[in-house]
């Protein structure tokens, strides 16, 4: 280390010297079941751009929508309007093109160096000053292209980016990790629950793969006719009406964060909404732990259950306690995931926008019930997968906490970069 602060050997550029800009197509195309995926305002969330959630468009329209430019990786994708000046990281070679409201940066500098550049409070500060519009702030290309940005020689721009990389780095190998376990934990039920692979293959006199001879035991041998096609011997068809009850407590003055339920879960409604859905908080309803909260919606069943302690949700909620001496709710949550299509009819048929589900109809509803023997087995295994998934993600938040706390020190020149190895090996 020489002891110069870096701040010396910084200048301040505008982002266009230092990369180009280009803008999306101002129009909203016809999306599809299969095909390219589209990168929307609502899926620029930060950090490394992931487009598994991202709707598609078909080869002709992808084709249209990247006559300007096809990202590529090193890119860096950010919001405008609404969401703005968000930006996500392209770490991968996949194709995709832009949606309405979005831009793309391609650096002409390090390209993991102006990402983190976005993510400090001088550019942040920048994009909060000169954002335009009353209702919906807008971020325009110019104003984009004309952000400074304090621009290091070479090979500090490389340390920089290593340093923190090695912590995103990290972050995204658990994330992926994470995916992993999870489809892991599908998988399984899919093949216990939907598909009864362990019992066909003991109906057949076989050892179903990863099925110890305690739970073998206590698998049917057969197979049995019911009102909703063959079943396991001895596994029950019950109604929804002996599973759920209705919920109408408020949360009143106990502490607790407010909820919404969306297509893929509970998500913290701060997060993702900025309009209130009821005057005051107290009159929400309250939710804990092993809750059914099924939402507003017109076309998909908006709903999830409550992992926390305690939370609050909307009065137009619908909440329902789950008796889990008959189905576990985790369970019975990735049951219904599974069949989701069997369950659009809940929502109203005369629903205007916003309107909920059809409360009786759900109740009246039948559902196949496992023995609870073969439940508590896998609930076991679901525990452990859910434990390590945990465990990634308080890695992955104290790794992120560290993270924020060097960007700023590193952006400022107050930790010189000279020698520094890794933050994660």
């Amino acid at each position: 280390m020489n002891g110069t602060k870096m701040e010396k050997r910084s200048k301040v550029v505008e982002l266009h010297q230092v990369a180009d800009v280009i803008d999306s197509l101002h129009q909203t195309p016809e999306y599809s079941s299969l095909g390219y995926p589209m990168v929307r305002v609502t899926d620029i969330k930060g950090g490394f751009l992931n487009t598994s959630n991202c709707l598609k468009v078909s080869p002709e329209i992808f084709k249209e929508y990247i006559k300007k430019y096809l990202p590529k990786r090193g890119d860096i994708v950010i919001s405008r309007v609404g969401s703005y000046g968000i930006t996500s990281y392209v770490n991968h070679e996949f194709r995709f093109c832009l949606g309405q409201n979005t831009a793309i940066i391609v650096p002409k500098i390090d390209d993991r160096y102006l990402f983190y550049c976005f993510q400090s409070d001088y550019v942040k500060n920048q994009i909060e000053n000169c954002v335009v519009g009353s209702s919906q702030k807008t971020l325009s290309l110019k104003l984009i292209k004309d952000l400074k940005i304090s621009v290091f020689d070479s090979q500090d721009q490389h340390n920089i980016a290593r340093i923190l990389g090695s912590l995103d780095d990290k972050i995204e190998l658990n994330r992926q990790m994470n995916e992993t376990l999870e489809a892991m934990g599908r998988a399984i039920f899919k093949s216990w629950f939907m598909d009864f692979d362990p019992v066909r293959a003991k109906a057949r006199g076989g050892q179903p793969a990863g099925i110890d001879v305690e739970t073998m035991a206590q698998l049917p041998e057969r197979f049995e006719d019911s009102e909703i096609g063959e079943i396991p011997s001895g596994w029950k068809i019950e109604h929804f009406e002996k599973i759920l009850r209705h919920s109408t407590e408020r949360i009143g003055s106990e502490p607790a964060v407010e909820y919404s339920a969306t297509v893929t879960g509970l998500t913290l409604r701060d997060e993702r909404f900025n309009k209130q859905l009821s005057k005051t908080r107290e009159k929400n309803k309250k939710i804990v732990k092993g809750d059914f909260v099924f939402g507003l919606s017109r076309k998909v069943v908006n709903f999830g259950l409550m992992k926390e302690k305690i939370g609050s949700v909307s009065p137009v909620y619908e909440i329902f306690k789950v008796n889990s001496d008959i189905y576990i709710p985790e369970l019975l949550e990735m049951k219904i995931r599974y069949d989701m299509s069997n369950y659009i009819d809940i929502l109203k048929p005369s629903a205007r926008e916003g309107q909920g589900i059809d409360r009786e109809y759900l109740l009246s509803k039948v559902i196949l019930v496992p023995d609870m023997r073969i439940q508590k087995k896998y609930f076991q295994i679901y525990s452990l997968l859910q434990q390590k998934i945990e465990s990634n993600e308080q890695q992955s938040r104290t790794l992120a906490q560290i993270r924020d706390e060097l960007l700023p020190k590193l952006m400022n020149g107050e930790i010189q970069v000279e020698g520094m190895k890794e933050v994660v090996t």
